[in-house]
């Protein structure tokens, strides 16, 4: 039996329906994206705020020493500032006693001052100087560029550039315990958000760490599978208890204590590896260790 059809009025009004529907889904999906963006930045914060404490004395130990070398620095200047001032005298003299004499206080005071020794020191204090204020500035320059909401900001990059910046804010947590094992292959760039993946790698060693309870260690290799490439981060750590396996990358599921962990980290990893088209696995076992696989396109699929 055929359907009668509706009246104009009736369409209309199923139409301005259909179109309020639409409107109220379409901010229902930018609220999420919103909230999204939100948790994604708070983790950020989160995570920075863990590492506050050992960024910083990752910070302080360069500073302390360039501070200790600039002191020496400015002893060995006020010698040489006297030998100096001895020389630009020497040129005012014109008697030969005079001048022998002047030769003699200089020679006395280049061998007080151990001239010889300050001239090779120097070198070796300004390189350690240097040195040490561009690691002040790497960690400074990484933090800044993690922190920020980079949403926008879409790069082709070498993936390295970020597995680098994550473990120079983490290794503080690293060092003291952690004997890092970097087999990293020849890999194209890809295209990406880097500060994005760069949290990726923060999130996941920082895990590994705190899974290595005494001392262990981290391996990151790195490899070319086709169009994809794929980054393995693997511990030799307590493991992952087999119940817990499959919760391990819901929204808000931590096993760690109350203050260590917001339950985001492994949630929000897996969004990001999503986002990038890629995908994300691990094995894991009791005692022996997890192994977080990575595997990303060259070429990100464009944003819905």
């Amino acid at each position: 039996m055929a359907v009668p059809l509706q009246n104009h009025s009736d369409i209309v009004h199923y139409r301005d329906e259909l179109e309020t529907k639409n409107q109220q889904l379409t901010k229902a999906i930018e609220d999420l994206e919103r909230t999204r963006d939100m948790l994604l930045q708070q983790e950020k914060l989160a995570s920075i705020g863990q590492l506050a404490a050992g960024v910083a004395h990752e910070i302080n130990n360069p500073i302390a020493f360039v501070q200790s070398n600039l002191r020496t620095l400015e002893d060995y200047t006020a010698s040489m500032t006297r030998l100096l001032e001895k020389l630009f005298d020497l040129k005012k003299l014109e008697n030969a006693d005079e001048i022998s004499k002047a030769w003699e206080e200089i020679d006395k005071l280049a061998e007080e001052a151990d001239l010889e020794f300050i001239l090779s020191d120097v070198k070796d204090l300004l390189t350690q100087s240097l040195e040490g204020a561009e690691r002040v500035r790497r960690i400074v320059a990484d933090l800044k560029s993690f922190s920020r909401d980079d949403e926008s900001k879409r790069e082709t990059i070498d993936v390295h550039d970020c597995l680098n910046a994550a473990l120079n804010i983490v290794w503080n947590e690293l060092k003291y315990h952690v004997t890092l094992n970097k087999h990293f292959g020849e890999l194209p760039q890809v295209d990406c958000f880097p500060q994005q993946l760069t949290q990726v790698f923060v999130n996941i060693l920082i895990n590994a760490g705190q899974a290595i309870p005494d001392q262990g260690e981290i391996t990151i290799k790195t490899e070319q599978s086709g169009e994809n490439i794929t980054i393995l981060i693997a511990d030799n750590g307590t493991g992952i208890p087999e119940p817990l396996q499959a919760r391990i990358f819901d929204p808000f599921f931590t096993t760690k204590e109350v203050g260590q962990g917001t339950g985001l980290g492994l949630s929000i990893v897996y969004g990001i590896v999503q986002k990038h088209g890629g995908k994300i696995s691990f094995v894991s076992n009791v005692g022996i260790g997890t192994e977080f696989r990575i595997q990303l396109p060259l070429v990100m699929p464009e944003l819905q």
